[in-house]
């Protein structure tokens, strides 16, 4: 349940009009429900307050009243009270990150943060009348000593969780084997389509599953990182022969990529996970383009990358190596440059053989430019500005390309 004023004072304070409010006062206050008795409503009676389970305001109450903790996180923060943690030079410390009813809060390895940290939630549940399920809830440290971490988890009233931890299907601070992690996936998508009664389900009803269920269970990992290939056979070729124990040695009548095909093209529908991995990792990379004050956005450019540049991400050469999360990204960087182009300004950003621009493939798709290309990088650059030069001709400056034919054969 949750504080009937302070939700009211809440809507009107992100700016929901009087009626809206008055409409779902009238629906908190005093509705009306019927009991199914054998299939048949029986009789309507009258609720004292409140929303009943399965009622579809809930979760939308619950996202306002979420936000409204993480306003109050960022006001403690702004008035540096709460510390929060550090973790790339540039960008502010990282306080609370949100996502459906799970809240991870980040601060200060210190009994005043425990402390600021512990007063903050109180607040909010006492304003709210929301609770904090401290049985459900975990603390981690870093590099903490153990009276410390006791003392604080003393202080806030939970318990020392271990790492690796499973938060949405996903290992947190799973190290870098990657293979465990992904093994755990694996068994629990085989566990799910062992406990189905495959044998008493028609092959629609069988699809059906598949789709709704098993491919829905990845999709948060493959959000973080590379599955392996290993992994990706494994689970489709348990999808493809999921017909009953006697029929695991039958030879497939069809292409596994034909079945990965939309119906409309003749295929199941079902989903190419190797596909939707990269397109998930295509997905974050487009996000560090279109978002760059995202603070996920910003830790990974300060700790990567050598520019705030928003299409940085796209014309760095050589970018580093590192976390589990920044590696899937490049890997999957390929798929976003292959099918833009650049609209050419200045001619500072595009690169004149490799990058594709003001819509033409790129040139080192054109058979044998590898002597000539040598060449030109080696004397002008890689830049199509570089590439350019100005001329004045009739009292116009006008630019045009350079000749080749005053480059030496070979490369000095």
């Amino acid at each position: 349940m949750v504080d009937r004023d302070f939700l009211f004072r809440v809507l009107e304070r992100f700016g929901f009009s009087p009626h809206w409010i008055n409409f779902l006062k009238a629906c908190i206050d005093g509705p009306w429900i019927f009991v199914l008795v054998n299939g048949s409503p029986q009789g309507f009676f009258q609720l004292s307050r409140g929303l009943w389970q399965g009622d579809p305001l809930p979760p939308f109450v619950f996202i306002l009243l979420a936000k409204v903790l993480g306003r109050f996180i960022r006001h403690m923060r702004s008035e540096d009270k709460w510390k929060g943690v550090h973790v790339a030079a540039g960008v502010d410390a990282v306080t609370h990150q949100q996502f459906a009813n799970y809240t991870i809060l980040f601060g200060d390895a210190s009994l005043r943060e425990a402390r600021i940290i512990k007063k903050t939630l109180d607040v909010f549940c006492d304003a709210s009348d929301q609770q904090v399920n401290w049985a459900k809830s975990d603390i981690f440290f870093s590099n903490t000593d153990l009276r410390k971490q006791r003392e604080i988890a003393r202080i806030l009233g939970v318990k020392v969780g271990t790492l690796p931890s499973r938060f949405l299907g996903t290992l947190l601070f799973g190290g870098p084997n990657r293979m465990s992690m992904l093994q755990r996936l694996m068994d629990s998508c085989v566990n799910k389509l062992e406990g189905w009664k495959s044998k008493w389900l028609t092959s629609a009803g069988r699809l059906l599953l598949l789709k709704s269920v098993l491919s829905a269970m990845p999709i948060y990992s493959m959000m973080c990182f590379k599955v392996l290939e290993k992994i990706v056979r494994s689970i489709n070729q348990f999808m493809r022969f999921w017909n009953g124990k006697s029929e695991q040695d039958k030879i497939p009548l069809v292409a596994w990529d034909k079945v990965c095909q939309p119906k409309l093209a003749g295929g199941a529908g079902l989903r190419n996970w190797s596909l939707l991995n990269e397109a998930m990792g295509a997905k974050l990379i487009w996000q560090m383009y279109e978002k760059p004050d995202k603070k996920g956005v910003q830790i990974l450019k300060h700790k990567y990358l050598d520019s705030n540049d928003r299409e940085r991400i796209f014309t760095v050469r050589d970018p580093p190596r590192g976390s589990a999360i920044w590696n899937f990204l490049l890997s999957c960087r390929k798929v976003i440059t292959d099918h833009i182009t650049w609209q050419l300004g200045n001619g500072e950003k595009a690169i004149f053989w490799t990058d594709s621009w003001d819509g033409r493939p790129s040139l080192s798709l054109r058979g044998e430019v590898g002597q000539i290309r040598l060449v030109t990088e080696a004397h002008w650059g890689y830049k199509v500005r570089d590439y350019l030069v100005k001329v004045r001709s009739n009292g116009v400056d006008e630019w045009k390309w350079k000749d080749v034919d005053m480059l030496p054969l070979s490369p000095q």
